[in-house]
């Protein structure tokens, strides 16, 4: 059974008989189309919900425990039930697990949710990067084959915000159509976005 997420970005499903479009649209065919197709429709798919480990309960509905007291694994699954859960992420469109205790709203509601819960410290990642010895070493080899590129590169950092990175993102882009980016550059300010909590969004800039 093949699951797709509808154009409204909801839960995966089966694909309907008949669905009409915000449009007022009407399809009867989506059945019959490829998934190249389906996607033109955007209608995003297949997509494999995870699956939760299974356990032996008794009788009584308790977990079955072996001789060393672990609870005993009937199948494997993509998480543990007992301490993860799966959510559908509406804004990406796309399932992640969650520790069981996080509150599952915001992703199931539609908005973007910043690293569960933690705050992404801007100012953090431009002063780090700003100072940092190996972005300072290629903007200045910069200099001769992208130096507009080169020079803008200080000052685009130095004004991102969250949500309001656009002028980076397209100054990062247009280096790298100049040149080649040294990995461990980009393994560096992944590193330092990841650790100051920045958005998925931002993050993939350098892996582009």
């Amino acid at each position: 059974m093949n699951l797709y997420s509808p154009p409204n970005s909801g839960v995966p499903q089966e694909l309907p008989d008949r669905w009409r479009f915000a449009d007022g649209t009407v399809r009867t065919d989506l059945k019959r189309l490829t998934n190249a197709e389906l996607s033109l429709l955007n209608w995003i798919g297949p997509i494999v919900p995870p699956q939760a480990t299974m356990y032996e309960y008794d009788e009584n509905g308790n977990l079955s425990l072996d001789s060393d007291g672990n609870a005993i694994v009937s199948s494997q699954g993509d998480f543990d039930p007992l301490t993860h859960k799966a959510v559908w992420y509406k804004a990406k469109r796309k399932y992640v697990i969650l520790d069981i205790n996080v509150d599952d709203a915001p992703y199931s509601s539609g908005q973007l949710v910043y690293n569960q819960g933690f705050v992404p410290d801007w100012n953090k990642f431009k002063t780090t990067a700003v100072a940092s010895t190996a972005l300072n070493t290629f903007v200045g080899g910069l200099m001769t084959t992208a130096p507009v590129a080169a020079l803008a590169l200080p000052a685009t950092l130095l004004v991102i915000e969250n949500e309001n990175y656009t002028d980076f993102e397209n100054n990062w882009t247009a280096i790298e159509n100049a040149t080649t980016v040294p990995a461990d550059l980009i393994a560096e300010m992944t590193a330092l976005a990841n650790e100051c909590y920045l958005p998925e969004e931002f993050v993939n800039i350098f892996s582009a």
